[in-house]
């Protein structure tokens, strides 16, 4: 969750989470009606353990991190708009490390787009995206069931309702972000109201983002003082006051 996303300088390819955990006394959210297909991600549960709640006598509390597995392989990249970053992307989406690691979902930040979408799109692949040029998208992999929330989606916001085989946790809210570096404040209100109503529908919420923004928390020591700290600093109260835990592999 570095400056400029786990760098699309280590081959377009990384993987930056932050997610939180429902409750496990509240209903999960009945799914949209969709196409049929079987996920590819397996069974068990999703390994989101719930944050301890912070102490009002504390002043400051670090993020909890969370390394626990997943039975989705998710991928994030920011592809800074370059048609070669987005080859690479492919080629190695279509020969991953191990077979096993191949994505589920790849979060993409600044995407190379083309008239107006994003292009260069692997052919089993969907890709969900809110405007023309956006800054965010979602490749989902055709056999996985995964939905577009579009109200809740913008140019730099994409956003997908994902349904698992776990019995227990039917149902997250995944979601790819670029924060955007010239603003001061990284949180943006459409990302707050997407933390809102995962929130009110009890529903883990996975970030992948390129937050432009430095902490030692995702391997970005900051400089003090600069833009990038200040930022970070920012980000990092926003994921204790939403009960988040980062989940950042890599840079």
């Amino acid at each position: 969750m570095d400056e400029d996303s786990n760098d699309s300088r280590d081959s377009g390819r990384g993987e930056s989470l932050l997610s939180s955990s429902p409750s496990p006394s509240a209903d999960p959210l009945v799914g949209p009606a969709g196409g049929e297909g079987e996920g590819r991600g397996g069974t068990g549960d999703l390994g989101f353990p719930t944050p301890p709640p912070r102490l009002p006598s504390q002043k400051k509390t670090r993020p909890r991190v969370n390394k626990g597995p997943s039975p989705y392989v998710i991928w994030q990249a920011n592809l800074q708009k370059s048609r070669l970053a987005s080859s690479l992307l492919i080629e190695a989406i279509a020969e991953p490390d191990e077979p096993s690691r191949r994505p589920d979902f790849v979060c993409v930040q600044e995407p190379y787009c083309y008239k107006g979408g994003p292009r260069v799109v692997p052919q089993h692949m969907d890709v969900f995206y809110a405007t023309e040029t956006p800054r965010a998208c979602i490749l989902v992999w055709k056999n996985v069931r995964a939905w577009e929330l579009p109200h809740l989606m913008s140019r730099d916001i994409a956003v997908a309702l994902v349904e698992t085989e776990s019995p227990d946790l039917k149902q997250i809210i995944l979601a790819s972000v670029y924060m955007d570096c010239t603003l001061q404040n990284p949180i943006s209100e459409d990302l707050q109201l997407l933390s809102e109503y995962a929130q009110q529908r009890n529903l883990p919420l996975v970030i992948c983002t390129d937050s432009n923004a430095h902490s030692t928390l995702w391997g970005c020591p900051p400089e003090r003082g600069t833009n990038a700290a200040k930022r970070g600093d920012a980000l990092e109260e926003w994921l204790i006051s939403q009960t988040l835990d980062l989940a950042n592999v890599g840079t």
